[in-house]
């Protein structure tokens, strides 16, 4: 609701005391509705005091305090400042008929003598930023400084003041300052572990306090500034007005510490699925261990349900299925998509191909072919050009360094039956066997797609060319242009294989991770290694986002060759 003139006021202050410093002052108060505006008195002796809080000399937000002692010309003339829902009432102060001071009255204290009908002293007080300190901040993603401060004093009365920014720093070879619109930070850091948030008040402190800022009302303007800064300001003369005037020096700095949040979120576009959403009310099938007890009865295993189905995680594609196994002996509780599965479910039955969405029989390795997704992301990592991982431009478009992508997508491919217990006559043992004999890696085809700011395909990753080679040249993938052509061939691959023994050990059973996409594994190197699971791509060469799509197949890669 819009505001409108209520009260105002008008004095000067003392010749005597503010002897060349004169001035006129001017206090209005406004509140919502259609009000009619109206002069009040107020108390001659001490009208109105402004008060910036004592903070240290680096502590990043000072706020400020009026009290204002109006004369009440009625029983409970005023009652009404109180009786409504905070920042309801705004007051400004003017002087010499320029803006100096601005805030809300606090609504939470309230006092008036009973004892005097008429003609009594009652105190107002309003803040400039009290509704931030009671105001829990509630952006999400990724944001500029400058707007998450913006959002901070949204709920303030100081909101729409002009801001004047003071920055002496800069990043190094720029000529100029930082500006707080190229700065962004991710909001999960202002989330506690519980997803508690901080107030709009820590918030601000938070972001100034990396570069050492300050914010504060000065003279009808918001004053954002570091004192490097402020030091270039035009000097004022003191005007002494006590005999017990003091001057001091402040504590100095030379250690700065820099501390991390362990409350951020990496995982950008995050599609696991949770398994308690997951076919919800679906018991799913039975599937055995593949041992028997004493009376050659099947041990129960775990049970999976699948069926076609679509979560905000991840959008199913070309017939694949999710699918929710819940443990009985066997495994853990988790949940996927599949898209084939051969289960024993019953000894003694013969083994069933009780999930296939590619024909009757299992698919021959890959070498080449047409990409078929079967997943695709819908939670899409946002890409800002934030500092310091954006800097500068090419002719390719904008250039970031120092940061990576990782990308990670585990994978259950096995041999067995039941794929958690230890092969034997009743649970693949032949098939396994063989299949620890054979891979030295498995691929899977993906496409990495990066979309612009319009939400346009932009770009696609490729490493085709060494990964399905089996080869490496020392090289990496590389972001290529968008074509229609490219988006339906296999032109990006995860590789699974095993770090310490690629060449004798399987990366076949069980759970696994992707490693770096390589091409051929006796390539990795230690540092790959100490980094850990997933594949490290450069950022991408254009700001928006980016999503993962998960192909059909695999490709298994055995002497230098698929096979």
């Amino acid at each position: 609701m819009s505001k409108t003139l209520t009260y105002y006021t008008e004095f000067g202050n003392r010749p005597a005391i503010h002897a060349g410093r004169e001035a006129r002052y001017r206090i209005e108060i406004w509140g919502e509705g259609n009000n009619v505006a109206r002069e009040i008195s107020v108390d001659f002796d001490a009208p109105a005091m402004i008060e910036w809080a004592e903070v240290a000399k680096l502590d990043p937000v000072q706020g400020s305090a009026l009290t204002l002692r109006l004369v009440s010309e009625s029983d409970r003339e005023f009652v009404g400042l109180y009786t409504v829902e905070e920042g309801a009432w705004r007051v400004d102060i003017y002087r010499n008929k320029a803006l100096y001071w601005r805030g809300s009255i606090d609504t939470e204290l309230y006092e008036e003598p009973y004892s005097t009908s008429s003609g009594y002293i009652v105190e107002v007080t309003a803040s400039d930023l009290g509704p931030a300190d009671r105001t829990d901040f509630d952006m999400t993603g990724r944001h500029t400084i400058e707007d998450i401060i913006r959002h901070c004093l949204s709920r303030t009365a100081i909101a729409d003041m002009e801001q004047v920014i003071s920055i002496s720093t800069s990043l190094p070879d720029a000529k100029e300052p930082l500006s707080l619109s190229d700065l962004y930070i991710d909001t999960a850091n202002f989330y506690d572990e519980d997803g508690e948030p901080m107030t709009c008040r820590e918030v601000l402190e938070e972001v100034l306090r990396p570069f050492a800022l300050r914010l504060a009302q000065r003279n009808g303007e918001i004053h954002i500034f570091d004192l490097n800064a402020a030091s270039a300001w035009p000097s004022t003369e003191v005007c002494w007005v006590s005999n017990d005037a003091r001057m001091g020096v402040d504590v100095t700095y030379n250690k700065v510490k820099v501390l991390l949040s362990t409350y951020s979120d990496a995982n950008g576009c995050d599609g696991s699925l949770d398994h308690d959403e997951v076919l919800k009310g679906s018991a799913g099938d039975l599937y055995y261990t593949g041992e028997r007890d004493h009376q050659a009865i099947g041990l129960p295993g775990f049970r999976m349900a699948s069926g076609q189905e679509q979560h905000p995680q991840l959008e199913i594609c070309n017939n694949a299925l999710v699918c929710r196994m819940d443990a009985e002996w066997s495994g853990s509780d988790t949940a996927g998509v599949v898209w084939q599965y051969m289960g024993l479910k019953a000894l003694g039955s013969g083994y069933q191909c009780m999930i296939t969405r590619d024909g009757d029989n299992w698919p021959a390795a890959m070498t080449s072919g047409t990409f078929v997704p079967i997943a695709k992301t819908r939670r899409h990592l946002s890409l800002d050009p934030y500092q310091p991982v954006y800097v500068g431009s090419s002719a390719g478009g904008e250039v970031y360094t120092g940061a990576q992508l990782r990308v990670s997508l585990d994978l259950l491919l096995d041999t067995r039956y039941n794929p958690f217990e230890d092969a034997g006559a009743d649970n693949g043992g032949t098939q396994y066997g063989k299949a620890l004999d054979i891979p030295a890696s498995v691929r899977i085809p993906v496409q990495i797609v990066c979309r612009n700011i319009d939400g346009e395909i932009a770009y696609l990753y490729n490493n085709d060319s060494f990964v399905s080679s089996y080869s490496y040249t020392g090289g990496e993938g590389q972001w290529i242009p968008y074509t229609a052509a490219n988006m339906t061939k296999n032109i990006c691959w995860l590789q699974y294989y095993d770090w310490d023994d690629w060449n004798g050990k399987s990366p076949v059973g069980g759970w696994v991770a992707n490693r770096q996409s390589i091409g051929d594994p006796k390539a990795t190197t230690k540092t790959m290694k100490k980094r850990g699971d997933g594949y490290y791509i450069p950022m991408p060469p254009c700001v928006g986002s980016v999503e993962l799509w998960v192909g059909k197949g695999f490709g298994i890669i055995t002497d230098g060759s698929d096979g």
